[in-house]
């Protein structure tokens, strides 16, 4: 299988596209036709999208005013991957790379090698948001983009290579009534053998205890077979050392051999009905599920993936671990927080829009309201608190010079600026009544190289609203790498999180 990397929302022409499947393998023979056919079936997972060209074009990565096409194809045709992760097509493993990294010309070893672990990295983020934030049904299907879903197939099956490795082959347990055994007392079963008296007390031999065995059964072998089958084809991959997983090698049998799919699948079900443990029932759907998916000879219309097509949310879910979430924590955990008795959170406490009818004389309150995406408060050197309003942004900012005056482009909106200024005053009475300084209003993006403090935002008339001297929103881009390193260690983490907020102030100051 060859490499090839491509980087998420960034434009090619239909020649980059087969110029790059060109250098990733020489052997093999790119035509114009093999190419249409690779975009189609992208276009079909909604994976790549086709939009308009223009001369103009001044950014390299898709926006907002990009017009998404049909299946078209031409030298006016720009198509951009809409996802981050691994796409297995044909002969080819296609690597997507979050855009925020540049994916470099220069392709020798040594930048290979930083590319590869910059990219394993990514897909340990993304399959560590999978287990905490994402429900097991989405977890094995991405999302199409027309109300559907698409089978994330390699999430499949790495969840059941990892399942093994922490649980072990399924078994099916047999349990036996022995004489006087290791196991539990069955005391039922005891006080109904024949009892003798001695010293006044009665004495009941043998006791009958409980021998639970492990049963050789249809199911172990059918497990041994789907983990073999799947490290065969991660090996072929070479999507191994992606996942830092060892292959699984314990059968002899494929699954063509073993049995036919319908018949597996009516003896899962059947196995479904009595299994009660937790694990063994998720195990049996995810079985379930790979002998259900469907399997085709024409490798060229197969595809299998392991990613996301909204990176945006593993970002968010990145920032506010490393920058500990204060917002739904209850009040009384709240760090210098004397509210000690309320049991609110944060977010409860936040003013709801009131509406009134002159008809009934009534008011509601609406459910929703403000909700800002990350609140952080930290322990200043001296006495106090400081409340941190941060609001994780996915863009790669692009400042240029242009006949004289600066542009900025792949920016967040003007509607985003203003409700980080309405959450500073939404919080402001809170953050008064607790004597916490509120500190900093900050966008958080992810970088490719070195934390900075690109610059801020502002915009004037609002900052100037009310007699509260409002705080610019500054742009921090964060070393994605060090963010990734906090977000999946379990050792440590503390004490780094505290070395990044030092390290913003110092920044900020400055």
């Amino acid at each position: 299988m060859s490499n090839v990397y491509f980087t998420e929302l960034k434009r090619y022409n239909f020649y980059e596209i087969q110029k790059e499947l060109e250098n990733a393998n020489e052997d093999i023979i790119i035509n114009r036709e093999k190419v249409q056919h690779m975009i189609r079936k992208l276009q079909e997972c909604q994976i790549v999208k086709a939009i308009s060209f223009s001369s103009t074009e001044q950014s390299v990565s898709v926006n907002n005013s990009d017009e998404v096409l049909g299946n078209k194809f031409g030298d006016d045709i720009r198509y951009v991957f809409d996802y981050v992760g691994i796409i297995v097509f044909s002969d080819y493993v296609i690597k997507c790379f979050p855009k925020y990294i540049s994916i470099p010309k220069d392709k020798s070893k040594e930048k290979k090698e930083e590319l590869e672990n910059k990219f394993k990295e990514v897909i340990q983020v993304i399959e560590n948001y999978n287990r905490n934030h994402a429900k097991r049904k989405r977890y094995f299907n991405l999302t199409d983009g027309r109300g559907g879903i698409i089978s994330n197939e390699i999430a499949l099956k790495l969840f059941l290579l990892r399942e093994y490795y922490q649980r072990g082959l399924y078994r099916v347990e047999r349990e036996i009534i022995e004489d006087n055994g290791a196991g539990e007392i069955l005391w039922e079963e005891t006080l109904e053998t024949p009892g003798y008296y001695k010293n006044g007390k009665v004495f009941h031999i043998p006791l009958k205890t409980l021998k639970v065995e492990d049963d050789e059964s249809y199911f172990t072998d059918l497990h041994r077979c789907v983990l073999t089958e799947i490290s065969k084809e991660f090996n072929n991959n070479e999507l191994l050392d992606v996942f830092n997983i060892s292959p699984v090698f314990l059968s002899n049998l494929s699954l063509d051999r073993f049995d036919k799919p319908g018949h597996i699948k009516n003896m899962l079900k059947r196995e479904q009905r009595v299994q009660f443990v937790t694990w063994k029932q998720n195990l049996l759907c995810a079985l379930y599920a790979y002998i259900s998916e469907e399997k085709t000879d024409n490798i060229s219309d197969h595809i299998e993936l392991f990613g996301t097509n909204c990176f945006n949310l593993v970002w968010e879910a990145v920032c506010k671990s490393v920058f500990d979430n204060q917002l739904e924590k209850s009040l009384t955990v709240l760090p210098g927080c004397y509210l000690k008795g309320a049991k609110k959170t944060l977010a409860e406490i936040i003013d709801h829009p009131l509406w009134y009818n002159h008809n009934y004389n009534k008011c509601a309150i609406a459910e929703s309201t403000f909700k800002p995406d990350i609140i952080g408060i930290f322990k200043k050197e001296e006495r106090g608190f400081e409340l941190w309003i941060f609001d994780a942004k996915y863009y790669v900012f692009d400042f240029k010079e242009e006949n004289g005056r600066y542009k900025i482009m792949n920016q967040p909106g003007v509607e985003d600026i203003a409700k980080q200024y309405l959450y500073e005053l939404v919080l402001k009475d809170f953050s008064d009544s607790q004597n916490y300084v509120a500190a900093h209003n900050v966008f958080l993006c992810p970088h490719d190289a070195d934390t900075i403090i690109f610059g801020y935002a502002e915009i004037a008339f609002l900052k100037h609203l009310t007699d509260i001297r409002m705080k610019q929103i500054n742009i921090i881009k964060l070393n994605a790498t060090k963010m990734y390193e906090i977000y999946l260690s379990e050792i440590g983490a503390d004490n780094a999180k505290n070395r990044i907020i030092e390290d913003l102030r110092k920044r900020l100051k400055s």
